[in-house]
């Protein structure tokens, strides 16, 4: 596994690096190779051949830095870099492939906030570089890899405030772009580390959800657009991160990236696990979190003006995907939205999840929260909301030793929110996870 250039953190004053580094799974050690010979950022990498290509990039001032049409390849029996023909368009934090014998370059930055839909294609027979058809959308910063023939282009950003989840697929023999679908997910899959292809799949590593970074081992189908998220998140959270797997291999590889602003050197080791590859082989979803007997008759009052809200805390008990939440209607007739954020309650208005739900009976009903890819580590705090109703459906009771161990929360309010011992009656189901191995 090589881990070519990188920068040391994000924001002024981090540096673009020039360093090569070498992974041996067998040994678990690293060592340095050759460096190359300008330090580089958010560049392109593809295998061909025996040999590596480093493609583009950024280089100083590396934060929001100026992309590079430069290009170099690897001779690993004699650790040098050669100097190969500059790229039509200078690029960074692209989608780089290898179909046949030659190199594809798709999308990226060429001077953030502004994308490129430019399809290069580099020819290592003449040393020449040739320009394909375009991308149907301009797109930097996603993620992508080669599928049965075809350069997939998958998430990523217009610009820095626009996320286009639509999924672009190109093909060499047609030079013909096309987009079957989007991803089903909210945005994670920005910056990840692309693995390998199997079956009607992609695989890859890590990624960037919002501002945050994930190292969720993510599956794509680039035709319907659907995501699994496939084994845990790392124990440090990563965006931009390198990830490789070796060849008949279940074993995943991540290094470095981006937590927050700092760079990560710690190396994790992952796997997929085969009841994650095979639906026939999962698992169904189980309970996770339940609220503990209420007591009273915990109804909850509304306002005529408008009515009130309730945030319930969560701590997720299991790694996994949410996938159904349910909630226990107390005999009133109502109508509301019902969402999930994800934290603590009353920290942030920008749902993951919502939808309207109307109770018109005593008894649990369900709510599907599975179209939402909404995946949780064990820990990790979200919260179940329900706005606006016009009735008192919704049940509540004390339990106040239960919350006091900070295992759930909740509380009520109207403008501002009220300090309760009460707590939403509800079920949460996760599709869980087997854990991954320990970290190396």
């Amino acid at each position: 596994m090589y881990v070519v250039g990188g920068r040391t953190g994000d924001g002024p004053g981090h540096a673009c690096v020039a360093s090569v580094q070498a992974y041996d799974p067998a040994t678990n050690t690293w060592s340095a190779q050759a460096p190359l010979p300008a330090g580089r950022a958010a560049l392109g990498l593809a295998a061909l051949d025996g040999y590596l290509y480093a493609l583009g990039g950024v280089t100083e001032p590396c934060w929001w830095g100026i992309p590079s049409d430069l290009a170099y390849r690897y001779h690993p029996q004699t650790d040098t870099w050669t100097s190969i023909a500059s790229m039509p368009r200078a690029r960074s934090n692209f989608v780089a492939g290898v179909i046949g014998n030659r190199i594809y370059v798709a999308g990226g930055s060429i001077r953030w906030p502004k994308t490129t839909d430019q399809t290069d294609v580099y020819d290592p027979a003449s040393g020449r570089w040739f320009i394909a058809a375009s991308m149907p959308a301009p797109r930097g910063g996603g993620m992508g890899g080669v599928w049965k023939g075809k350069l997939i282009v998958a998430s990523g950003n217009i610009d820095a405030w626009t996320l286009d989840r639509r999924i672009f697929v190109y093909d060499a023999y047609t030079n013909q772009w096309s987009q079957p679908a989007s991803i089903s997910a909210r945005s994670i899959g920005n910056e990840a580390g692309y693995l390998y292809a199997e079956g009607d799949c992609l695989y890859f590593a890590g990624g960037r959800e919002e501002a945050a970074g994930r190292t969720w081992i993510i599956r794509l189908a680039p035709f319907t657009g659907q995501m699994w998220f496939l084994a845990p998140a790392s124990p440090v959270a990563r965006a931009g991160a390198a990830a490789a797997c070796p060849p008949a291999s279940r074993d995943v590889y991540v290094t470095g990236g981006l937590h927050g602003s700092l760079a990560v050197p710690a190396t994790e080791k992952g796997v997929i696990h085969p009841q994650a590859v095979d639906p026939a082989t999962r698992v169904p979803p189980v309970l996770d979190q339940e609220s503990a007997p209420l007591t009273g008759s915990g109804i909850l009052a509304s306002a005529e003006n408008g009515g009130n809200e309730i945030q319930q805390g969560i701590a997720a008990g299991l790694t996994g995907q949410l996938v159904e939440v349910e909630l226990y209607g107390s005999g009133g007739t109502g109508t509301a939205t019902f969402f999930i954020n994800k934290g603590s309650p009353w920290q942030t208005d920008d749902n993951e999840f919502a939808t309207t739900i109307r109770v018109t009976k005593t008894g649990w009903f369900s709510v599907d929260v599975s179209p939402a890819q909404l995946c949780f580590n064990k820990g990790e705090r979200f919260v179940l909301g329900i706005f606006g109703s016009s009735t008192r459906p919704w049940h509540l009771g004390t339990s106040r030793s239960r919350y006091a161990a900070g295992q759930m929360w909740q509380q009520i309010g109207v403008s501002a929110p009220a300090r309760q011992e009460e707590s939403l009656a509800f079920r949460t189901h996760v599709d869980a996870y087997v854990p991954s191995p320990a970290s190396r």
